[in-house]
């Protein structure tokens, strides 16, 4: 007991800090919940893919607005309910398509995309209704300017959205920011600016208290719980048709070689308009993964109960029968996680627990038998 309860209060004291290695562990793990569930095919959205067969039929990219026009008609004509660019559109054609891109927009609800950037000072980006309740300005992810695109685009679309992710530490986008702040205005992202259009509303809301932002809500929606910084989680169980479908929301997006990046997420490299699919489907059918503000809490207790179980464990039963135990505890710990999410959707760590038992039993059991 002398050298295992000063591990435990070493371990606490590591998960409180949390440091690279143990946040970059409680992500890999999050990882196995959010892909556990075997991925389904969305009935609302199917996806327009720009590819390299595309390209060779229309012409290297970007392509006149003339040729997008004619994809908006085409995308009507296949019963889309709904088109919605991950392409950003921030210069006149210099072709002069942007009219008859406009003219096709307005034949169908069109939404477009936009970027918060720190590489510019422009703040003039388009009016978008937003209530908001506590210092939501003081918690938001803040940019300098943000890229809107040409105004005859902006003033046809039917609502436009930032699609700024936030990466992890380790690289995946796992969660993204339903409002980014720019100056004192607020951008909704696109999956919810696509969410209010649809729905016909005139504005969003966004909830903060001291500790941070709390919730966004489309007034036609439920609350979509946030972390303190606005983001939310992904949950990646679904796949979508690579081919528009009647009656469905299409986002269309650029998968030719070399010309959108693929971007790390816990279902492999995907391309832009993939997530913000993605992120619009777990909006609509409100499926996002939550982490409560208690797990921190249940975390440190968990590791604590654990380890002063497994710290007397060691003291009294036979060495067989703590091993025994070490591996009855990190199943019941890991099986309550993965319960948790799979019926309530919460986010709840089990992998540092799990760590912390199995190194004060490994070092208790070690110190046993060199005692012995």
């Amino acid at each position: 007991m002398k050298i295992l309860l000063p591990l435990l209060l070493a371990l606490l004291l590591l998960r409180v800090l949390d440091p690279f290695p143990v946040e970059t562990l409680r992500l890999k793990y999050f990882d196995a919940l959010l892909t556990i569930k075997e991925p389904v095919e969305s009935q609302n959205i199917s996806l327009y893919n720009i590819d390299e067969a595309a390209l060779a039929e229309g012409g290297q990219w970007p392509w006149p607005r003339q040729q997008l026009a004619a994809l908006n008609r085409q995308l009507l004509d296949a019963g889309a309910a709904a088109v919605v660019y991950s392409v950003l559109f921030p210069e006149a054609d210099r072709f002069g398509g942007d009219a008859e891109f406009a003219e096709s927009m307005a034949r169908m609800p069109t939404f477009l995309s936009a970027v918060a950037t720190t590489d510019t000072d422009r703040q003039d980006g388009w009016d978008i209704g937003v209530a908001t309740m506590g210092p939501v300005l003081e918690h938001a992810f803040s940019y300098s300017g943000i890229l809107p695109n040409v105004d005859v685009l902006q003033e046809a679309a039917a609502g436009t959205g930032v699609v700024n992710t936030a990466p992890e530490v380790d690289g995946l986008v796992r969660r993204i920011p339903m409002v980014v702040a720019v100056g004192e205005a607020l951008y909704p992202a696109l999956g919810l600016d696509v969410l209010r259009g649809l729905a016909g509303d005139p504005s969003y809301q966004v909830k903060a208290s001291e500790s941070g932002i709390q919730a966004v809500r489309v007034p036609s929606f439920s609350n979509i719980e946030t972390d303190r910084v606005g983001r939310v989680w992904i949950d990646w169980a679904t796949t979508f048709s690579p081919e528009p479908v009647a009656d469905t929301i299409v986002f269309v997006g650029v998968t030719a070689a070399g010309v959108s990046p693929l971007v790390p997420t816990p279902r492999g490299q995907l391309f832009p308009h993939q997530i913000q699919a993605t992120l619009f489907e777990t909006l609509l059918a409100g499926t996002s993964p939550v982490r409560p503000d208690w797990a921190l809490g249940a975390e440190i207790l968990a590791i604590l109960l654990l380890g002063l179980c497994m710290a007397l464990a060691v003291t009294r039963l036979p060495v067989m029968g703590v091993q025994a135990g070490i591996l009855i505890i990190c199943a019941l710990t890991a099986s309550a996680s993965v319960w948790g999410y799979l019926s309530l959707g919460i986010l709840v760590d089990a992998a540092f627990p799990v760590l912390s038992s199995l190194t004060i039993g490994g070092v208790g059991v070690g110190q046993r038998m060199i005692s012995e």
